[in-house]
């Protein structure tokens, strides 16, 4: 089982503009894309499109929570959540032409005993060969060490532990010693380089179009670059398609070095389409073909 938690989960909402302007400047959106988001959310999905056991972990509030809690139920994705009093959070993506704009929702307050009961629950739920995610932002009212204490409860219950965060619930989660951490290039340069000397097992760097680099300290650095697109459409989650892609991988067998191919791959089918985090036809088949090759 692959369990992604994400504390501060979102509806998204994306949105493709007309080129021209109504009156007072007003836009028209010739294309809308709802998903169940957040960034847990998003690898849960692409993990559950890839063909691997998945539970989302999160909590949820109001109207906003109840839709992205059914709309995960309705994909077949199973849930642990704990309730909380204020509403999920929204965010917007707007896509003009070549340009994106994102619009993200703060997020509901939630108290730090709301979270601990989650954490207790789901430390109850793994089991050794599971693999967790942990995934986004920390809502308002929890300390930015919530991620950290986490990993630190979760680490000798299961065989590994991903990261993806920003910020000081980087720097804490880093030092809490998850099994790989994702920041992209700005997140990864503010660590400063006392911090990044004393990195986790594995390192991602993801660098967008150019793809990611990678190291295995203190191992040197390596590099892997994104398959060409004729097209990008939306690129907004395609460093959570990657992180999906990698963790379907890893619970198939494959090595670190490998899966990382293969969930660059992934990320790059993943900018093609509208949806945050949504991968076209046939991407999930060539995801399978390419680790059956790998154990040839």
């Amino acid at each position: 089982m692959i369990w992604c938690v994400g504390l501060n989960p979102a509806w998204d909402i994306t949105m493709g503009l007309a080129p021209e302007r109504g009156p007072e400047g007003v836009r028209t959106a010739e294309w809308t894309e709802v998903t169940p988001g957040g960034k847990a959310n998003n690898v849960a999905r692409v993990v559950h499109e890839l063909g691997e056991d998945v539970t989302a972990v999160g909590l949820y509030g109001g109207i906003t929570g109840a839709l992205v809690q059914r709309s995960l139920t309705q994909r077949g994705i199973p849930l642990l959540a704990e309730p909380v009093a204020e509403a999920t959070r929204v965010c917007l993506t707007e896509i003009d032409g070549s340009r994106r704009r994102e619009v993200r929702g703060r997020g509901p307050s939630v108290r730090p005993r709301q979270a601990e009961t989650l954490l207790n629950r789901l430390v109850a739920a793994v089991e050794p060969p599971d693999l967790v995610a942990m995934s986004g932002s920390v809502p308002p009212g929890l300390p930015a060490g919530t991620l950290a204490a986490w990993i630190t409860a979760l680490r000798p219950a299961v065989r590994f532990i991903a990261l993806d965060a920003a910020g000081a619930a980087l720097v804490a989660g880093w030092r809490a010693g998850p099994d790989l951490v994702v920041p992209n290039e700005a997140e990864y340069g503010a660590l400063g380089a006392t911090t990044q000397a004393r990195g986790p097992a594995w390192v991602v760097v993801t660098r967008g179009a150019g793809g990611l680099s990678w190291r295995n300290p203190p191992g040197r650095w390596h590099r892997v670059l994104s398959p060409a697109q004729d097209e990008v459409v939306n690129a907004t989650g395609a460093g959570d398609a990657l992180l999906g892609g990698v963790l379907a991988a890893v619970a198939q067998g494959a090595a670190v070095p490998d899966a990382l191919s293969l969930g660059a791959a992934v990320a790059a089918a993943s900018v093609s389409t509208r949806g945050v985090a949504v991968l076209p036809d046939g991407a999930a088949r060539a995801f399978r073909e390419a680790l059956r090759a790998l154990r040839r």
